[in-house]
């Protein structure tokens, strides 16, 4: 748990750092030993391994099953709920609204096959100008510098719009008004507004997203800049070999 003042907050978004341990069963070692995909399990484990103990409480750090996790939060939001669900929803917006209190940065990556990206997004729901700044990083990015704005149709702008209505839906009190939460709400694509598309390193493989992206979180994590050349597949490989 985060405190806040006099106020407790559970982890955000699945947060493998300040969350419970994590363990992992040998089919989720064995799959470095090859081309194999590597499990989100996985990927969490080596960021709360690599990242303990050293992030500042502001950076939040999503879980590698973000993008499910807010999907699946929002849509309980939005469909009629039996009294006992509605209980359980009110619990998990209390646990969230101190994030509402403070100013935030929150990284996420997520992958899919031969692709991944990782968003960065620092956030002030006090402020009437909540997105300070958002950035996309995305393996399939290949416009030029000079054209750095999101394709609204992407998976990573999919993720933004789903980070912003988790947001408005359960980092409120449905009872208080809010013209924070009202905007969040009226304009669902508020996030890409001023969002940027940046450079990250490319794999030359379909199988190595998942150790790409935590390297390119890892980096923002430590508040290190993030460019094509911060590291290389050949770097990936030996850090894979290393791992298993």
């Amino acid at each position: 748990m985060q405190k806040h003042g006099d106020l407790a907050s559970t982890p955000f978004a699945n947060d493998p750092i300040r969350g419970p341990p994590l363990s992992l069963a040998l089919h989720h070692i064995d799959a470095l030993n090859g081309p194999y995909y590597l499990s989100t399990v996985l990927v969490d484990y080596l960021l709360r391994a690599a990242l303990s103990n050293r992030i500042p409480q502001h950076l939040l750090i999503g879980s590698a099953n973000t993008f499910s996790f807010l999907e699946m939060m929002n849509k309980k939001k939005k469909c009629p709920l039996e009294q006992s669900q509605a209980r359980s929803v009110q619990r998990i917006r209390d646990s969230y609204r101190p994030y509402s209190l403070e100013r935030y940065e929150f990284l996420a990556a997520n992958c899919s096959h031969s692709h991944f990206y990782v968003i960065q997004v620092v956030f002030d729901l006090r402020q009437e100008h909540v997105f300070e700044k958002v950035v996309l990083f995305d393996s399939l990015r290949r416009t030029s510098r000079s054209n750095s704005m999101i394709n609204k149709n992407t998976p990573g702008a999919q993720l933004l719009r789903h980070f912003q209505l988790f947001l408005a839906c359960f980092c409120f009190h449905d009872d208080e008004q809010n013209i924070v939460r009202d905007k969040l709400l009226k304009e669902p694509e508020l996030i890409l507004n001023g969002a940027t598309q940046a450079d990250c390193p490319q794999q030359n493989n379909g199988h190595d997203c998942a150790l790409f992206a935590f390297g390119v979180l890892f980096h923002l994590a430590q508040g290190h800049d993030v460019s094509s050349t911060t590291f290389t597949q050949h770097d990936i490989t030996n850090f894979r070999a290393g791992l298993y």
